[in-house]
């Protein structure tokens, strides 16, 4: 512990009275995201809010941690994220997906699948595919780390279920009328490298 700490047990109160409070405030945000597809179970899947930085977080990522160019991947896919009206931006193993409105969190829900389910865009404002993939048999979404601003306010899981390759990543997005934003990502094995615009809406 902390010198200080120790001479004024009140700072350690404080903290972890702090902690506390930003636990609760991160699971009442959860909370607030549902699944929109509580129907179709994922082989993995998760449902979080997702909190961005205020100042202009250009998106998140869906990217193989464990891949030894992971970081120039991500980089890159970031550079490459306002190239065309998807927002989505693809580097090997790495996409970094952009928000849609000005916002500051969003509501994510991923899942993976061991085939392609059906597309279902009628509810969703725009649905993009894209190809990724994974060096290490991994790919998630990152996680708000202890002390942390930005990323999912609870576990994400591992959407390569199928190890090493390559996958299909599919990114659905719409904004309701209360201007909040939701995303769902689909992930199932594909060796398709096609960019695909499902729906757009204008």
């Amino acid at each position: 512990m902390p010198a200080d700490r120790r001479r004024n047990p009140e700072l350690l109160r404080s903290t972890t009275e702090a902690e506390a409070a930003n636990d609760a405030y991160i699971a009442e945000e959860n909370a607030k995201c549902r699944d929109p597809w509580a129907r179709t179970k994922g082989v993995v899947q998760a449902t979080a809010k997702y909190l961005l930085f205020v100042d202009g977080d250009p998106g998140y990522l869906v990217h193989d941690p464990e891949d030894r160019a992971a970081d120039e991947a991500a980089e890159q896919a970031m550079g490459k994220v306002y190239d065309d009206s998807t927002q989505i931006g693809v580097a090997g193993s790495a996409a970094l997906i952009g928000h849609v409105a000005d916002v500051s969190d969003l509501c994510l829900a991923v899942k993976a699948f061991r085939t392609a389910p059906p597309q279902r865009t009628a509810e969703w404002d725009q649905v993009n595919e894209v190809s990724i993939v994974s060096r290490s048999g991994g790919l998630t979404v990152p996680e708000m780390g202890e002390g942390g601003e930005v990323g999912a306010g609870a576990p994400m899981p591992n959407l390569a279920i199928a190890g090493k390759g390559r996958y299909r990543l599919r990114v659905y997005v719409r904004v309701d009328d209360a201007g909040q934003e939701q995303h769902l990502v689909v992930v199932f094995p594909g060796a398709s490298r096609k960019r695909l615009k499902l729906k757009l809406k204008l």
